[in-house]
């Protein structure tokens, strides 16, 4: 509460006048708070705009370098069709179908399994859909997030790793 609404603002004000001897306190003054005991509470706030972006980390691929989107609304792990022979995968037969918003469902073009990826410190096995994509080569969904434990930071603009074996955080 603030000093001016204190209840036991009579009774400060009389403890002050018996050390101080017969003191009567200005009626028309309000009783002070000591500006320095204030000074340790005020401290500035800064707030950060929210991340609007999408989430790009860099990854090692089957030993090759790029950038990968993270994508919670990503059912699976995507490639690109047209880098799948960069990166040198060895590509199974698939006879699955995906769908994206306003689209028809197209047949996937294959599926790379446990492929070497490395997101930082962090080292670990994906499989990976081959399928024909627009604006990314690489996607990685909830099945990358949930099978690693891996937790998006979007105000740090980074991933967390809370798997046991390999925890760290990589921005």
């Amino acid at each position: 509460h603030r000093a001016k609404d204190c209840p036991k603002k009579e009774k400060l004000n009389a403890l002050v006048a018996e050390e101080i001897g017969n003191f009567e306190p200005y009626e028309g003054c309000p009783t002070r708070v000591n500006p320095l005991q204030l000074l340790s509470t005020i401290r500035e706030v800064t707030r950060t705009a929210p991340f609007l972006g999408l989430l790009y980390v860099k990854v090692v691929l089957n030993s090759m370098e790029i950038y990968a989107v993270i994508d919670t609304g990503a059912s699976h792990n995507f490639v690109n069709e047209r880098i799948v022979g960069k990166l040198g995968l060895k590509v199974d037969k698939n006879t699955s179908k995906i769908k994206a918003v306003n689209t028809a469902a197209r047949p996937v073009q294959g599926m790379a399994r446990d492929v070497f990826v490395e997101i930082g410190t962090w080292r670990g096995q994906l499989n990976l859909m081959i399928v024909p994509l627009d604006d990314f080569d690489v996607i990685f969904g909830i099945d990358f997030l949930t099978r690693n434990k891996v937790v998006p930071m979007l105000h740090l603009k980074g991933l967390m790793f809370v798997d046991d074996n390999q925890p760290c955080y990589v921005s």
